[in-house]
């Protein structure tokens, strides 16, 4: 109990300082002891009330809603694709995909992306990262680090 209260006070606390990072923070603390699928079904509800929290604060969540909307429409049909490989994937399997997301958002942000892609090209890097995302989420809980650092 003491590790779970930990994780999520550890990533909440760094989400509350830069915005990000409740999931990965939780999840790598998580499952250490705990199974991927355990450690996700903890950190869902949590990220989702905060995500939500922060979402619905700033003035901008309208324009922000209108020009990424196919990520969102997106997002739903990936985190049900991703709760399916959940409920099927061998352990091992989904820490290797768990440290394969981690790897690609760090690289992600790394290559300062916010250059890398220009905005004539969000009409179809939207939804592949709206998927993308989805799938991270349902898989091992992480669908808003993908999303950030692409928005």
């Amino acid at each position: 109990m003491s590790l779970i209260a930990a994780a999520l006070l550890i990533g909440g606390f760094v989400k509350g300082v830069i915005g990000i990072a409740l999931p990965m923070l939780a999840m790598a603390i998580l499952t250490t002891k705990l199974s991927v699928p355990l450690a996700v079904s903890l950190v869902v509800l949590p990220t989702l009330i905060a995500n939500i929290y922060q979402g619905v604060r700033p003035s901008e969540f309208g324009g922000a809603v209108r020009r990424f909307w196919p990520l969102l429409l997106a997002l739903g049909p990936g985190i049900a694709i991703g709760t399916g490989l959940l409920a099927s994937l061998s352990s091992r399997t989904l820490l290797g995909f768990m440290g394969t997301s981690l790897l690609t958002i760090v690289a992600l942000q790394m290559a300062h992306p916010e250059r890398a892609f220009p905005r004539r090209w969000e009409r179809w890097t939207t939804p592949v990262v709206g998927m993308f995302s989805g799938v991270a989420g349902g898989v091992v809980g992480l669908y808003g680090p993908p999303m950030a650092v692409y928005m």
